[in-house]
């Protein structure tokens, strides 16, 4: 017995670690990390909950990148294993977002597209800044 009050104290813990979890994934504080291979066979299957916020990482599809010119929705397709699903998002994109770059999304399957408002988009390890780039550019060419 001079164990109990240690286990009492854990078992309050776990307790209440469990209830936080259980209340940051009911309020979609919790996204659930897929790719876009992942997302159709659980599209296929019945699987995903419309309000169920996601993550899906994927490469950007070459020349699918467009931008309605009345609403300023920009619409796109993201890829894995060569399955594409089709996105789009209400906002400015970042800087580094382009055609064959990878990116994470931050949204929700909603009737076979990705709605997202969230766009991560990564560089590679030799980043550099774009004004660097610009006048290391300028520098070497004739």
């Amino acid at each position: 017995m001079k164990n109990f009050p240690l286990m009492l104290i854990g078992g309050i813990c776990l307790i209440i670690a469990s209830l936080l979890a259980y209340l940051a994934f009911r309020q979609g504080g919790i996204s659930l990390y897929m790719m876009p291979d992942q997302i159709m066979v659980a599209h296929i299957k019945g699987e995903i909950n419309p309000e169920q916020r996601l993550k899906v990482g994927g490469m950007v599809v070459p020349n699918s990148i467009q931008i309605d010119d009345k609403t300023a929705i920009l619409t796109f397709k993201i890829e894995h294993n060569n399955i594409q699903i089709p996105a789009q998002f209400d906002g400015l994109a970042p800087a580094l977002f382009e055609e064959g770059s990878e990116t994470i999304l931050e949204g929700w399957w909603r009737n076979g597209i990705f709605v997202t408002d969230r766009i991560l988009a990564k560089h590679d390890e030799d980043y550099t800044l774009p004004e660097r780039h610009k006048q290391a550019g300028e520098a070497t060419s004739p």
